[in-house]
């Protein structure tokens, strides 16, 4: 599963590898039964860690776990029944979120369990693809809070339904987990001097 979605030579066809093709070298070599194969040699920069491994690990394995819970937070929200603060401004943003959640993750899958450098393309798909991911999701999750308790002001309407404290348990967690995830994947130090980018939310 993993390889599936870091691989960008494999299984990856889409525009999104396109751009870390020149990473790779490909060359036809001949092996010893005379036939012609494809043999792809990665030529790019590598990011090594600079924190022992087991820390390294530890701190992925908790990222991983958080995701999902961030996940399982935005989805339960999106289908409870509760007091909508108007479907552009309360219900659009909260489907919307499950996008990031996707990306999410994917980049949480792609986090390698080991301290070897990594990849270029590996770097981007796991931890700055969770970057980006956990803050569409604490971003969409401040507009869907702010269009309730606009909703609730302009209405004049304070009555809370149980479906209501569960839904905004859930956005809360879900906002403040993100936030998590993100000071945890920052925390862990890498050497990107290579990369010549900074790591970017």
């Amino acid at each position: 599963m993993r390889n599936f979605f870091i691989d960008p030579v494999g299984m990856y066809k889409n525009k999104d590898h396109i751009k870390y093709i020149d990473d790779y070298e490909t060359e036809l070599v001949c092996d010893e039964k005379g036939k012609y194969r494809k043999k792809v040699t990665y030529i790019g920069p590598y990011i090594p860690f600079a924190e022992p491994a087991g820390r390294v690990r530890i701190k992925f394995a908790a990222a991983d776990v958080l995701s999902l819970a961030v996940c399982a937070a935005t989805g339960y929200a999106s289908i409870i029944r509760h007091t909508t603060g108007g479907w552009l401004l309360t219900v659009l943003p909260l489907m919307v979120s499950l996008l990031p959640c996707l990306y999410l993750i994917m980049g949480a899958v792609s986090l390698p369990m080991s301290a070897k450098p990594m990849k270029r393309d590996r770097y981007m798909h796991s931890i700055i693809r969770c970057f980006r991911s956990c803050a569409a999701i604490g971003i969409l999750d401040i507009m869907v809070l702010l269009s309730d308790v606009l909703y609730r002001v302009t209405k004049s309407d304070w009555m809370f339904l149980k479906g209501d404290y569960i839904f905004y348990s859930c956005i809360i967690a879900a906002g403040i987990l993100s936030v998590l995830i993100i000071l945890i994947l920052r925390s862990v130090k890498l050497d990107e001097r290579e990369l010549e980018i900074k790591k970017k939310m």
